[in-house]
């Protein structure tokens, strides 16, 4: 008398695949009038099992003895094919612009100025590029050795601030502009405006003005050698007017040593990140406009901290 696995494998080798299997059992039943009990056991299955597959006979026929798939039948969470378009060909134009970025965040950022709407998450648009076969490995940089280290003030607002202008740039019919940026290193807070050139009052009311109200007043403030140079005249002055706001508010000013990489690195990065969103991405006929851009980013940055 063999054993139930000897027994298994005879009627397997039989029968041949499983919907063959469901066949017989089902042909037994229906066909030869045999017992549910005695049907399953010539087969080697239950009389649960054999009950199963004589349900699904009976209501589709030979198709019911088929296998099923076992995907989900619906997916009420999967992304709707009008927002997978509408992130591919916003990426598709990332792609054809030289200075654009073109990760899950830039195209998030996309999307919230177009006012798109679902507005899905980068989690969701990094899916989507994944599955597209549109992603790729960035090779991960070597630190530079002459790069100084961060100010160790995370999570910490209003200790360091770093200041510093972008410019000049040209619009349209050579108008002329500079955005001047201030970064706070602890609390990742930012402030942006644009001028029409880079004198210091215009420094000095945008500190007091917009940025200092927003961010706060600093115990320290980092810039290059720029905003601390002498302005041209015969009587040099010891401090000039930058200087001395930040000493009335009790502020130290840090200058970054000359040709030294590394001092700025936040409110170098946020640069590079401003120009990559609005002028490097948009074309301005006037200042306002490059203004209007620059406070939807602020806003954007500020909210989404990309």
């Amino acid at each position: 008398m063999c054993s139930h696995d000897e027994w298994e494998a005879l009627v397997s080798e039989a029968i041949g695949s499983e919907v063959e299997r469901r066949r017989l059992a089902v042909s037994l039943v229906k066909d030869q009038g045999v017992a549910v009990g005695v049907a399953a056991g010539r087969v080697g299955r239950s009389e649960r099992w054999l009950h199963t597959w004589l349900r699904r006979f009976e209501a589709e026929g030979d198709n019911g003895l088929r296998d099923r798939s076992r995907a989900p039948r619906s997916r009420p969470t999967a992304t709707r094919p009008e927002v997978v378009a509408k992130i591919l060909a916003v990426r598709d134009e990332l792609e054809g612009h030289p200075f654009a970025n073109r990760g899950a965040e830039a195209i998030r950022y996309e999307l919230v100025r177009e006012g798109f709407e679902p507005l899905v998450s980068r989690a969701t648009i990094e899916r989507v590029l994944q599955r597209a076969g549109r992603t790729r490995t960035l090779k991960r940089s070597t630190p530079r050795a002459d790069r100084r280290p961060l100010p160790q003030v995370k999570g910490l607002p209003g200790i360091w601030q770093q200041i510093d202008w972008v410019g000049p740039r040209y619009l349209a019919r050579r108008v002329r502009f500079s955005s001047l940026h201030v970064v706070d290193v602890g609390g990742g807070g930012a402030a942006a405006a644009q001028y029409p050139d880079e004198q210091l009052h215009r420094t000095v009311g945008f500190l007091t003005d917009r940025a200092w109200p927003s961010l706060s007043i600093p115990l320290h403030l980092q810039t290059d050698g720029a905003l601390v140079a002498q302005p041209p005249g015969r009587q040099p002055r010891p401090f000039n007017v930058f200087v001395r706001t930040c000493l009335f508010f009790g502020i130290e000013v840090v200058i970054s040593p000359p040709e030294e990489l590394g001092w700025q690195n936040w409110v170098e990065s946020f640069n590079g990140l401003w120009q990559a969103r609005t002028i490097r991405r948009h074309t301005y006929r006037t200042v306002k406009e490059v203004s209007a851009d620059s406070d939807r980013f602020i806003t954007y940055y500020l909210t989404e901290r990309p």
